[in-house]
């Protein structure tokens, strides 16, 4: 999927991508700020609120990190990508960012 179209379901949908995000992140670690589900944020504000939880997450197991890029169904190639990158952490919160407006994208067109 093109950036552009991760670009305008974002604008659309931001919301529901946050919940997904959120729901998703949930088993693996603390609760993102209480109004992360019910207010708009900017999509630096978000990336910067899954790299906090990233790194929470990293820190205590290697294990869950890998668990949660299963839930979240980060494809193994764009996550070995990101590894051989610069920033891993910015890389990597950017990928799950773009898969979770997939789910939002696929689950409006389809239903």
């Amino acid at each position: 999927m093109e950036s552009n179209l991760i670009s305008a379901i974002l604008e659309n949908n931001i919301l529901l991508v946050q919940k997904q995000i959120a729901k998703d992140f949930s088993p693996y670690c603390s609760d993102f700020p209480k109004d992360f589900e019910s207010e708009i944020y900017s999509i630096e504000s978000i990336l910067s609120q899954v790299k906090l939880k990233l790194v929470e997450i990293m820190e205590v197991s290697e294990q869950k990190t890998l668990k949660l890029l299963y839930t979240i169904d980060v494809a193994e190639k764009r996550f070995l990508e990101t590894t051989i990158k610069k920033d891993v952490l910015s890389n990597l919160a950017e990928e799950i960012l773009k898969r979770e407006a997939q789910k939002i994208y696929y689950r409006i067109k389809f239903s």
